[in-house]
């Protein structure tokens, strides 16, 4: 990967770039070494377009470095002339088309694809404030869906779990990348290598899976641990594995392991959200437990309606009513932690120590 500390501040010219995110006020875009840049433009350029910009190039340094750092972004462009090009990046096509309906732009992009919605829309800030905005956040929860649903229909045919990981794979390339999104898919190229092949069979474990899908999305960017859905994807992962080896020891039907799983995770999750989100809902578990089915209908039905713009309209004007039904009766309350880092890293430790001693049992 090219380093460019050496040219901060340095003119730049016919630099090639392919936009991987943006919104109205400004673009990522990465280079054929995997740099990123942030581009303040409202130039109107389409997902994974490619382009030509001539420019200064300056380290960023502003109120906001936490975030871009936590998406490897260290470098913006000033000054910038953007001449276009021709792309050939099939999703460039994709969501080229998909952008210029309303129904595709502002909820299937966003929900299914994970990328932000370019017009102004109440329905991400209610799903906020009702306590359930992660599940529509592009995460494990889409993948484990998505996948389980394929390899569901395709269980009776031939090599079904080869095309149940080729289509999730696909799916994957279309999504914004994520901790979350990192996570899944190795978790499933793992099982999937461990299961097919005998002789890894026996490594066929969740905490040796998840362990080595921590350690490849640190060496992908060691600054996600500085994003919310890297705990998320991670923390309540390894708790829900936790706490159903626990929960074997007890004579209890699976009815009840799944709702004091679902009662726990819930803590966790919400601690989670307290420390990196101080306006929270106090029936944030109620409507967990209405939205989170709602919400797989949705993924699931938003994937076979792709090609239907009327039934997805009619279907993202029902979820939308209802996550607005409930967000008028949610109560927000306002919770400051002092000591976030503390608490995080102790609780990185924590799991670090525990996770570390079922992986070397595997």
């Amino acid at each position: 990967m090219q380093n460019f500390y050496l040219y901060e501040n340095k003119e730049i010219a016919n630099l090639n770039l392919k936009v991987i995110s943006k919104n109205n006020n400004y673009l990522i875009a990465k280079d054929l070494f995997f740099n990123k840049y942030l581009l303040k433009t409202k130039e109107n350029l389409n997902l994974y377009q490619g382009f030509q910009v001539s420019g200064v190039l300056e380290k960023i340094e502003s109120n906001y470095s936490q975030y871009y750092l936590s998406e490897n972004v260290k470098f913006q462009i000033l000054n910038l002339k953007i001449n276009e090009w021709k792309s050939y990046d099939l999703r460039y096509f994709f969501f080229n088309y998909l952008s210029q309906k309303h129904v595709y732009k502002n909820y299937v992009i966003p929900i299914i694809f994970g990328y932000s919605a370019e017009d102004k829309n109440d329905l991400f800030k209610n799903l906020n404030d009702i306590g359930v905005i992660h599940l529509v956040v592009i995460s494990g929860f889409h993948f484990s869906l998505i996948y389980l649903s394929i390899a569901k229909i395709t269980k009776k045919i031939d090599n079904s779990k080869i095309i149940a990981f080729s289509l999730i794979f696909i799916y994957f390339l279309f999504v914004k990348k994520s901790p979350s999104v990192y996570r899944s898919i190795l978790m499933i190229f793992f099982g999937f290598v461990f299961e097919k092949f005998q002789k890894f069979k026996k490594w066929n474990n969740n905490y040796l899976k998840i362990y080595l899908a921590f350690l490849f999305v640190i060496l992908i960017n060691k600054y996600y641990v500085l994003k919310l859905g890297f705990w998320f994807s991670f923390v309540v992962v390894i708790f829900i594995y936790l706490i159903n080896d626990f929960l074997k020891s007890f004579i209890l039907s699976d009815i009840w392991k799944k709702v004091i799983t679902f009662f726990l995770i819930w803590i966790i999750s919400q601690i989670l959200i307290i420390i990196f989100n101080k306006n929270n809902s106090l029936l944030s578990m109620l409507s967990l437990i209405i939205m989170a089915p709602v919400i797989e209908v949705l993924i699931i039905s938003s994937l076979i309606l792709m090609p239907f713009k009327f039934l997805l309209n009619y279907l993202y004007l029902g979820f939308e009513e209802i996550v607005n039904l409930i967000s008028k009766v949610s109560v927000l309350v306002k919770i400051e932690f002092i000591y976030q880092s503390e608490i995080l890293w102790t609780l990185l430790l924590f799991l670090i120590f525990i996770f570390g001693k079922k992986v070397k049992y595997c």
